[in-house]
C-alpha cells in the first residue's frame, strides 16, 4: 500500500499529517510505504514512521518534578585505589550519582569492585553523600552490602534523611545472570523483610528492591519478554512484604 492510499483514510482535520504523507509519497517515488517506512519490533509490533500527538493522554509527572535529573557514573574498576580516584574525579567534574558495580553482578561483564566492606568504604570515602546518589549494582552478595553500608553511614554519622541510596537488589536478575543464589527463592521470601528491618528503620530515602531488565535484554529477550519478566519480578517482590 502506498502513502496515497493512506491519505484517504486520514481524518480531514489532520491537515499536518496529510501534508507529511504527501511529501513521503513524493520522496518514495512509487516505492512501497510499508516496506520502506514501516518497521516491526522483535515481537512483530508495528512501528509507524510518524505518530500523531495523542489528544487523550495525561502527562506523567515525575515523583519530584522540581528535582534535577541524576547524572550517574559507573564505578567498576577492580583496583580499589583507581576506583576511588575515579569516583572523586567524576564528582568533581559534575556527576550527581555513582553506580558502584561489584564483581559477580550480572552487569559487571568481568569487572567490578572487590566484594568487601573495605572496598565500599574506600570508594565512598570523601564523597559528599548528602548530594550524591549512590547505587549498588546487585550481585549474589548484595544482602551483605546493606550491612556494610549501614555500618559505614553510622561511622560517618550521616543523616539518613539527606541520603539517596539505591541497592537495586533483584534476585530474579541475579539468578538469571549468574545461575546461582545464596539461598532459595522460598528462603529469600521468608527472610528478606525481617533481615532488612534495620535498614528500613533508618528511614533512608531510596530504592531497595528493583526489577532490572538489563540482564534479560543482554541475553536477547524481546521487548515484550523483557517487560513481562520485569513486571512478574516486581509483583513477586511486592508480595514478599505482604502482611
Amino acid at each position: 500500500m502506498g502513502a496515497g492510499a493512506l491519505i484517504q483514510d486520514v481524518e480531514p482535520e489532520n491537515i499536518e499529517r496529510q501534508r507529511w504523507l504527501a511529501l513521503a509519497e513524493k520522496a518514495l517515488a512509487g516505492a512501497s510505504f510499508e516496506e520502506r517506512l514501516v518497521s516491526h519490533s522483535d515481537d512483530n509490533i508495528r512501528i509507524e514512521p510518524l505518530y500523531d500527538r495523542s489528544t487523550a493522554a495525561e502527562p506523567i509527572v515525575r515523583a519530584n518534578p522540581k528535582s534535577p535529573w541524576i547524572v550517574s557514573q559507573r564505578v567498576d574498576d577492580p583496583d580499589t585505589n583507581r576506583a576511588k580516584s575515579q569516583a572523586l574525579e567524576d564528582v568533581a567534574q559534575g556527576a550527581t550519582g555513582l553506580s558502584l558495580v561489584f564483581e559477580g553482578a550480572p552487569n559487571a561483564f568481568g569487572y567490578g569492585l572487590p566484594r568487601t566492606a573495605e572496598a565500599l568504604e574506600a570508594v565512598l570515602d570523601g564523597i559528599p553523600l548528602n548530594r550524591i546518589q549512590v547505587r549498588i549494582d546487585a550481585h549474589p552478595w548484595s544482602r551483605a552490602v546493606a550491612d556494610w553500608l549501614v555500618a559505614f553511614l553510622s561511622k560517618r554519622r550521616s543523616d539518613p534523611a539527606k541520603l539517596n541510596l539505591s541497592f537495586g537488589i533483584d534476585p530474579a536478575a541475579i539468578f538469571a545472570g549468574t545461575g546461582r543464589l545464596r539461598m532459595s527463592i522460598e528462603a529469600l521470601r521468608a527472610s528478606m523483610p525481617q533481615s532488612l528491618a534495620h535498614f528500613f528503620a533508618m528511614g533512608v530515602p531510596g530504592v531497595l528492591l528493583e526489577a532490572d531488565g538489563r540482564v534479560f535484554h543482554n541475553a536477547g529477550a524481546t521487548e515484550a519478554q523483557e517487560l513481562g519478566i520485569m513486571l512478574a519480578s516486581a509483583v513477586s517482590y511486592l508480595r514478599m512484604f505482604e502482611t
